[in-house]
């Protein structure tokens, strides 16, 4: 069945009139700028000719060190530095960019020509590690793509080399993603090939298998995904929910030479589902968010586009999944087409009402926060909410819950104009906490501690959402928080929660969980085993009892029966699994 056209809002949808309102009289406004104020101090260079090639920098918000806290990587400083911030927990921020070196402050790491950013744990240590794009001028051979392992306290050893993916092509936006669910992370990095180069395989996308020892094997030439086309950015997403992910990627002058492509991951086996899907638009693309707008399920992407160009007018893509492996365009219905140069883009709850709002980086104009309320069309509230950036040029955006408090905050870096840098800007989130909301971090299986590939769906009074998490992609060239993060209105507490992870054959439901706190999932094999141990012994039994009762955040993995209580029937069921497991 296709997906109607007008989509039918919950109880605990907030109207669009309250969110296109001003502020009332001594309130703050939906979002207020405070990047300096809050320590995020990092001059991003201002534009110059040579950007017209290169198309911008990114940059990532992640956790870094592992304490819960988004943490911030910046790029595009004039010096080449990497700005690494360490958040405290209140969005303040530490510069951890730089360190002693025979008694000299030095840069940690210094990246020429960085581009894109993707952030996850490649080696499964339990810290996320970074891979930089690099780009040169357009048709030039780039210095090699640079991956960051995570030695912690924000200490990164360069093992690009060692692990075979120093790749040189004219790099833009790197993904993570278990594309054979072998338990390790792989690597696909897209590219701007030239028709030139469309023979070299060094200037085509990549696909690196993970081989689970620190290194990666080149798979692109027999995976179908090697792509020559403009490569701008991409997302693993499974758009079909069956456990495996799927690849899309966005190609600049796709009339012209390469249309956007899109291929179903076949249990490992990629076949190109281009004019099957519907996805393959022939655009001047940019960059491919995805997220469940309608909230039927499944993902859709949001692609943008050149408003104009050499006689092309053309406008942003909102292709809506039908839940059969096909989409439909509907930026007309949902009133986002914009007819504006536009470069990143992302799906997020900014509101905590429990539908998923859109916001739009345009280049040079004002940008746009589109507020879903639960139908067609959605609502331009930028202005409304001050959130539209400062002037200059403007290709890459990001969010995360910055603050901790759980309100979905908004970094953005503009390069500046006329010779003059901008520092970063941070908005501060104050509509999201007037709206309860819950967040998910899930452990996973063997390498892909982070279980990046699984999906969750909860409902809470009697409204569904699903999310699945990105880790790089999904944007244009930056990376989003990888937390599952769900608004839910006035709902104070969870009815059902389905967590799926990769492969599709592992799944828990939990009931009766609080809303407002942030909830750490285990598989089925990890429950009881309080220390990691392997053993069900004296001390998970005694941790079990310290956590008697309802569940609290740090007790999860003792709620074995998944009911929100650390019961008798969660003693009863440590005990017959007592023992090695």
């Amino acid at each position: 069945m296709k997906w109607p056209l007008t989509i039918v809002a919950p109880v605990l949808s907030v109207s669009a009139v309250a969110l296109a309102g001003h502020a009332g009289a001594g309130e703050p406004a939906a979002f207020t700028e405070e990047a300096i104020a809050r320590g995020l101090v990092y001059q991003v260079r201002p534009f110059s000719a040579l950007d017209t090639n290169t198309f911008g920098e990114g940059f990532a918000i992640v956790d870094l060190n592992g304490n819960g806290h988004q943490d911030v990587i910046l790029l595009g400083h004039s010096s080449r530095m990497v700005g690494f911030f360490e958040n405290d927990g209140t969005g303040h921020f530490t510069d951890r960019s730089i360190h002693l070196v025979d008694g000299q402050h030095v840069p940690k790491v210094v990246a020429p020509l960085a581009s894109g950013i993707a952030a996850a744990d490649f080696n499964g240590n339990g810290l996320n590690d970074v891979y930089i794009t690099l780009a040169a001028e357009m048709g030039q051979m780039s210095p090699p793509n640079i991956l960051l392992r995570n030695e912690g306290d924000f200490n990164f050893t360069l093992v690009s080399a060692e692990a075979g993916v120093g790749n040189t092509g004219f790099g833009h936006t790197a993904l993570w993603g278990d594309v054979d669910n072998d338990g390790w992370l792989d690597l696909y990095v897209v590219n701007y090939t030239l028709r030139s180069q469309a023979a070299n395989p060094t200037f085509r996308n990549k696909l690196y298998r993970n081989l689970g020892d620190g290194t990666f094997a080149d798979i692109s030439a027999g995976s179908n995904v090697d792509d020559p086309g403009f490569g701008l950015s991409g997302v693993f997403a499974d758009i079909n929910r069956n456990g495996w992910l799927d690849l899309m990627v966005t190609n600049d002058k796709g009339m012209a030479y390469i249309p956007n492509r899109a291929w179903r991951n076949n249990q490992g086996q990629f076949e190109d589902i281009c004019y099957t899907s519907g996805l393959c638009l022939e655009m001047w693309a940019m960059s491919s968010a995805a997220g469940d707008v309608t909230g039927n399920g499944y993902v859709d992407f949001y692609v943008t586009n050149l408003p104009h160009h050499a006689g092309y007018n053309g406008w942003n893509a909102l292709l809506i999944n039908q839940g059969d492996e096909t989409f439909i365009e509907q930026c007309t219905e949902a009133a986002v087409c914009q007819f504006v140069f536009a470069w990143a883009s992302f799906f997020f709850d900014f509101s905590n009402n429990g539908w998923q709002d859109l916001f739009v980086v345009n280049q040079t104009q004002e940008d746009r926060l589109y507020a879903n309320h639960g139908q067609f069309p959605l609502t331009n509230v930028g202005e409304a909410t001050a959130i539209e950036g400062h002037p200059g040029v403007s290709y890459s955006s990001a969010y995360g819950d910055l603050t901790g408090n759980g309100a979905l905050d908004i970094v953005s870096a503009n390069q500046g104009h006329d010779g003059v840098a901008f520092n970063v800007q941070l908005f501060i989130n104050h509509e999201g906490v007037k709206r309860n909301w819950v967040r998910f971090n899930v452990a996973g299986q063997d390498g892909n501690v982070h279980a990046i590939g699984a999906n969750i769906e909860i409902t809470a009074d009697g409204h569904t959402q699903w999310r699945e998490v990105y880790a790089g992609g999904n944007n244009y060239k930056a990376q989003n928080e990888l937390v599952y993060h769900f608004g839910l209105g006035e709902a104070e507490h969870l009815d059902s929660i389905v967590i799926t992870w990769p492969g599709g054959q592992v799944t828990r439901t939990l009931v009766n969980y609080p809303a407002n706190q942030t909830w750490t999932i285990y598989p089925p094999e990890m429950l009881g085993d309080a220390n990691g141990d392997g053993v069900i012994d004296v001390s998970d039994l005694l941790a079990l009892l310290s956590g008697w009762g309802p569940v609290q955040s740090g007790s999860e993995i003792m709620d074995i029966n998944g009911d929100g209580i650390i019961d008798v029937s969660d003693l009863l069921a440590l005990l017959s699994m007592w023992g090695a497991l």
